[in-house]
Formats: structure tokens, C-alpha cells, sequence
């Protein structure tokens, strides 16, 4: 992936959470949108193009949000690591294994950020199975549905491509 491109997309997605993620919430549960483009970098790009887009858009996040830098940091880091891990070696698979292991992915940020909320306040262990764990469906329904899409958008520039060729 082109470097603009990756830093346009980190760059965009924390503002377009902030805004667009109310929208689209669910019961007051919204999907992690950077997250989701974390892992989609990852997925395309690697390992390395996707722990880059987890640090910057995790330093984004945490700076907007006025609380402690470093949790999602470390949580979209290890996301874009582990998309960037799982596309050299999954990219062919179904959306719905995507899915299962971004629901797995997410939970674990959610048993993560839940962790840093308990350290510092001494509470947080109910926010757990109330946000967290729906957090996490939402998510990995966002990214089936994203990769369905993608694959579709694909196979029909492939089904073009072939037409062009047969001519």
C-alpha cells in the first residue's frame, strides 16, 4: 500500500469514529471504525504497514480522547500486527473467519481497555460483558460485511478483466 494513502486513512478514520459511529450505533453500541481500518491496512499491507497505521491511529485515538495515551496505543498496534500476520496467511479465507477472529481481536482490546479503566478508577469490571463483548460483535460483523463487499468489488473487476481478454 502507498505510504500517503495508509496516513490519509489513519488520519481520517479517528475523526470520521467521532463523528459517524453515533450514527450507525446500535443500542448505544458502537463499532471501532479505526480498528476496523487497522486491520483492513494490515490485512493489505502486512505487518509492518500495519503495526505502522496501529501506532499512529492508537497515538490518535488516545490523544482525542483526553485520557491516558498508551492503551490504545498498544491495542491498535498488536490489531494491525495481527491483520497484517493473518493476510499473509489468510487473505483467501471466507468473511466469516475474518470475523470470528476480529471478534477474538476485539474482545481482547475490550478485556484490555476494561484492565487500564480498572487501574486507574478501580472499577470498570461491569463495562466489560456490557460494552465490550457487543463491541466486538458489532465490530466483527462490520468487518465481514466490509470484506464481503471488497471480494464482491474484486471479482467483478476480475469477471470484466476476463470479458476484455476473450474479445
Amino acid at each position: 500500500m502507498n505510504a500517503l494513502t495508509v496516513i490519509g486513512l489513519c488520519l481520517l478514520v479517528v475523526p470520521l469514529q467521532m463523528q459517524v459511529a453515533g450514527l450507525i450505533a446500535v443500542a448505544g453500541i458502537r463499532p471501532d471504525l479505526p480498528g476496523v481500518v487497522v486491520y483492513g491496512i494490515g490485512l493489505l499491507g502486512g505487518p509492518w504497514t500495519g503495526g505502522a497505521a496501529g501506532l499512529l491511529v492508537g497515538l490518535l485515538v488516545d490523544r482525542f480522547s483526553g485520557g491516558l495515551v498508551g492503551p490504545q496505543l498498544i491495542a491498535k498496534l498488536c490489531i494491525g500486527l495481527v491483520g497484517g500476520m493473518l493476510g499473509r496467511r489468510l487473505l483467501l479465507a471466507d468473511a466469516t473467519t475474518h470475523g470470528a477472529l476480529c471478534f477474538a481481536l476485539f474482545l481482547i482490546q475490550g478485556v484490555w481497555m476494561t484492565i487500564t479503566i480498572w487501574w486507574r478508577t478501580g472499577e470498570g469490571w461491569r463495562e466489560l460483558y456490557l460494552t465490550a463483548v457487543p463491541e466486538a460483535c458489532y465490530t466483527a460483523f462490520i468487518v465481514m460485511i466490509g470484506l464481503w463487499l471488497v471480494r464482491r468489488r474484486l471479482a467483478e473487476r476480475a469477471e470484466r478483466l476476463t470479458l476484455l481478454v476473450h474479445r
